[in-house]
């Protein structure tokens, strides 16, 4: 886990509370933009994406206290995203915050693509950690199929919608947002090898242009595959 001082250099990574559901990591990537997991804004129940309203961000969130709470305002999901069919290639969506985060809560930069060759450093709040944000440090891209990223990280629910970050000339960058994991077998608690998809601005920008009509769309879009049958999902807990 993540030391007090150490969190609050990292603000930007916080919990994703929604309301009804449970929790999930995010980042924030703008002042008034976060990223998460896609399964991570659709409602259990009814298959839809949840309110906007029932999105609730709270940067550098440790042991009840946090240093802002951003509600959100609009929605987004990759299009091609689809639960049913466990569609990690797509499983990357984007909220709008009602308002923007302060200036002491500085955005993480988005990449232009992963490095195969850098280490990756997962933030996240897992179920077994829940009220502290934890930190793996040193771990390792594996493959790709498409934008979905296989790797060496460490995933228990609760590290849907964590960023993975490298070192890009000198600063840190999310490079992917946490989805799945290639789940070990006979454990208490899900936990294995994480399925990550590739974020880009690109991507981004694609998701900002429908953020006013977001919807799961079942079209997958041509290059983007579903993910390995051998995967578990893993998020939302309740808190």
């Amino acid at each position: 886990m993540t030391a007090e001082d150490e969190q609050a250099s990292q603000s930007a990574v916080g919990r994703l509370n929604v309301t009804g559901q449970g929790f999930c990591t995010a980042t924030l990537v703008a002042p008034d933009l976060v990223l998460t997991a896609a399964h991570c804004l659709i409602n259990r129940r009814t298959g839809k994406v949840v309110s906007s309203d029932k999105v609730h961000f709270l940067a550098g969130f440790r042991i009840g206290s946090y240093a802002a709470h951003g509600r959100g305002e609009a929605v987004a999901l990759a299009a091609g995203y689809s639960r049913a069919r466990k569609v990690v290639a797509a499983d990357i969506g984007v909220i709008r915050l009602q308002a923007p985060m302060p200036p002491s809560v500085v955005p993480i930069p988005l990449a232009d693509g992963i490095k195969e060759d850098l280490d990756i450093t997962l933030l996240s709040y897992g179920m077994d950690r829940a009220q502290l944000l934890s930190v793996e440090r040193g771990c390792h891209f594996k493959k790709r199929i498409s934008s979905v990223i296989f790797t060496d990280c460490e995933g228990i629910p609760g590290v849907s919608g964590a960023p993975l970050l490298q070192v890009h000339d000198g600063r840190a960058v999310l490079v992917a947002i946490a989805s799945s994991i290639l789940a070990q077998p006979k454990t208490l608690i899900p936990v294995g090898d994480i399925l990550a998809v590739e974020a880009t601005q690109d991507r981004l920008d694609q998701m900002l242009m429908q953020l006013t009509g977001a919807e799961v769309l079942d079209a997958l879009p041509t290059g983007q595959t579903a993910v390995p049958a051998a995967a578990t999902g893993i998020g939302i807990p309740t808190p």
